[in-house]
Formats: structure tokens, sequence, C-alpha cells
């Protein structure tokens, strides 16, 4: 298979229409097979796919994550509507559908549910398990593979933007 036909074939198929999300599981594997293939390329065209194909997986990465903001924003919008309305946050994300959102997001990661909880101070925590696959507990995320995706008001308790931001400036 040649990179141009492999590049093709999962972007065809790492469209996840079942929960309308890119598939994480298929741009891994695209990034895998990309690194085994070790053939010169042999044509032109095969040079500029190889160029061209080898960001892909980065920005298709991007685009999840991206999305997963956009899903945590738009719950945390009928949170507070909810909230506005009823006085208080909801147990469940579920009591959201249908009169706050069209649908419950799903997380862009795994497919499963968004996490969602109170914290102890009563302020509402939903977030995405992000590119490690591990749920956190909602501690944001403080390197690219470290952490949840989360939506915050404010930061957690223990939570310092001082140390977030020296690592941040040490890559």
């Amino acid at each position: 298979m040649t990179y141009g036909e492999l590049v093709q074939s999962v972007l065809i198929n790492s469209q996840d229409t079942r929960y309308n999300r890119i598939s994480f599981d298929q741009v891994e594997a695209l990034s895998r097979k990309m690194q085994e293939i070790k053939t010169p390329p042999l044509h032109p065209y095969e040079v500029t796919a190889r160029i061209s194909a080898s960001v892909i997986p980065e920005l298709l990465m991007r685009a999840i994550e991206l999305q997963a903001v956009i899903d945590n924003a738009r719950v945390a919008i009928a949170l507070e509507r909810h909230h506005l309305r009823h006085g208080v946050y909801p147990e469940a994300l579920d009591v959201l559908y249908p009169e706050f959102l069209d649908v419950v997001p799903v997380d862009r990661v795994t497919g499963e549910s968004l996490r969602y909880f109170l914290r102890s101070d009563g302020r509402p925590c939903v977030y995405s398990v992000g590119i490690n696959r591990t749920d956190d507990d909602g501690l944001p995320r403080n390197e690219r593979e470290l952490g949840d995706w989360v939506w915050q008001y404010s930061m957690p308790d223990g939570f310092h933007l001082e140390g977030f931001y020296q690592r941040a400036t040490h890559r």
C-alpha cells in the first residue's frame, strides 16, 4: 500500500459516524502504519504524499482536542442555563437533554460519556480524558500527554499557575 492510499484509507475510515467524531484509534493506527513504511518513495506523487501525510496525525489529534473543547463549552453553557432556571446544577449531564442540549456530547477520545461532577465548593467540572486515555479525575492537562481536557470556571484547589507556566516555558 502506498502512502497516498494509506492516508486516503485512514481519512475515509477515521470518521466514527455513530458518535459524530474522528476516531482516535484510527488516527493512532495511521501514525503507527506511517512509521512502519520503510520503502523509499518510487514516484514524485508519493514523495508529496509522504511529506503532507507526516502532519496529518497531528492535525487530526488537534481537531479532536478542539472539538472536545467545543463540546465541553456547550455543556458548560447548558449547565449554567440549568442553574439559572432551577437554582442548582444537575446531578448528571443527561438531565440537560432535551431542554438545554439537543444531544449530550460524548468524550471525543473514548466515545463514552463526558465526565462530570460537582467539586467540593459546588462548582461543576466537565472533562474528557484526553490523549493519555486515563481519567485523571478532572486534573487539567499540564503537558501534551498528561491530564484531562477540562472545562473550568476557575482553577481547582491546589493548582498553581506559576508552576504550570514555568513547565510550559521550559519545553
